[in-house]
């Protein structure tokens, strides 16, 4: 299922909103991430600060891509090797997908409604799904 124009613009304001809450040096995400799934924390380097600036970036770059359907299939199968290599399983990907939520969640607070979050997560699972995909080629 593709996200509406609708779904796409709240993705797109709650994003930016966000990022204007988000300190540089914040690890929330991955503060959230290793909360629910500790034993993934030894796939990750010591540098979280930075591994969460590189996560927030490659999220604007979906969020800035939102109507160019297909122009980030070469990357998400990129990432996705990335992601198996380190040893990334395609289970993983849910606790991901709480972790992204709690952040936005933290940040936005009531802004982060209901129907924000459906579309974030529909846009995840899309996203998630082409990871996946190209971590078994």
């Amino acid at each position: 299922m593709q996200l509406t124009d609708r779904q796409k613009a709240l993705v797109r304001d709650s994003f930016f909103r966000a990022m204007e809450l988000h300190n540089p040096w914040d690890t929330r995400f991955y503060d959230h991430f290793f909360r629910r799934a500790p034993h993934l924390r030894k796939l990750f380097r010591d540098d979280i600060a930075g591994q969460e600036m590189r996560f927030m970036t490659t999220l604007k770059v979906i969020v800035d891509n939102l109507e160019q359907d297909g122009t980030l299939k070469p990357r998400y199968s990129e990432l996705g090797r990335e992601h198996a290599a380190i040893g990334v399983r395609p289970q993983d990907f849910s606790v991901m997908e709480d972790a992204l939520m709690d952040s936005l969640r933290d940040l936005l607070k009531d802004d982060f409604t209901p129907e924000t979050e459906d579309a974030w997560r529909l846009l995840y699972r899309q996203v998630a799904g082409e990871l996946q995909e190209s971590m078994t080629q």
